[in-house]
């Protein structure tokens, strides 16, 4: 009997070990580093129709993987904080889902834009000087505040301030439609007006060298030749590799011919 006790005791045990270890695997957080949310970010990229048109037909996703965890670690702002990393990847995942990018999903998937602008937990507080938002503590809302014209910025959870309305608080930010001049928010210049980098075009409007005069003109539309995303009212000039110029397009399609596929295959 005693015997017995002791084998049920040691199954219990052993058991018991086994369902901690499996929990403890079960817990390991994905996101936990940069290489295991590279990783992730890299298998949300990679699906099917991805791997098949990046590749003319292929289907090799290992390639794939391991190109997109590539550049994910290189584009990767530092000081990374996985706490919002899962809404970051599912934003990848849904980006790429039909392989083809609108503006806003290749800003996602190229230049870490909303909702994955908040995976750096930087050592600079609340108010403090800053170059870029990876110097900020982005996982509490904080970015770096830059206005136009200046090169340096400051620490701060941005509150959007309406035409008219002072901006002269660092944490003040004008709506899309207006600029801060130091003091308040204006109307962004318009159609034929001059313009610079602390005066900026109105929505719709770029910034361009017109005889050596620079002067809010019309985004192309599109279908037009364009040089560079701005340049398109859609945000989208879809160029192929090493090509200089393109064309302004709705959506960028996925294909061999698309520059950056080369991470992608």
């Amino acid at each position: 009997m005693k015997a017995r006790g002791l084998l049920l005791l040691a199954l219990g045990l052993n058991l018991f070990s086994c369902s901690s270890e499996k929990d403890g695997a079960a817990a390991v957080d994905p996101y936990r580093s940069e290489e295991s949310f590279c990783g992730e970010w890299a298998k949300a990229a990679c699906n099917k129709s991805v791997v098949n048109k990046c590749s003319g037909g292929g289907d090799d996703t290992e390639a794939c993987v391991q190109k997109q965890t590539s550049f994910c670690l290189a584009a990767l702002p530092e000081n990374y904080a996985p706490t919002k990393a899962k809404t970051c990847v599912e934003a990848v995942r849904k980006a790429y889902s039909d392989a083809k990018l609108t503006a806003d999903e290749i800003k996602i998937v190229r230049a870490f834009a909303a909702p994955c602008n908040q995976l750096s937990k930087g050592p600079k507080s609340e108010g403090d000087s800053c170059l870029r938002s990876s110097d900020c503590d982005t996982v509490a809302e904080v970015s770096c505040v830059i206005r136009p014209g200046d090169s340096e910025g400051s620490c701060e959870v941005p509150v959007e301030a309406g035409g008219g309305d002072p901006c002269s608080e660092k944490h003040q930010v004008c709506a899309d439609t207006h600029y801060c001049d130091g003091s308040n928010c204006l109307t962004k210049v318009q159609e034929g007006k001059a313009c610079d980098a602390s005066m900026p075009c109105a929505p719709g409007l770029r910034c361009a060298d017109m005889s050596g005069a620079f002067t809010c003109i019309s985004k192309l539309s599109t279908a037009a030749t364009c040089t560079a995303d701005d340049e398109c009212v859609s945000g989208v000039c879809a160029k192929g590799k090493g090509a200089t110029e393109g064309t302004c397009v709705e959506t960028l399609e996925l294909g061999v011919t698309v520059g950056f596929c080369g991470d992608l295959s």
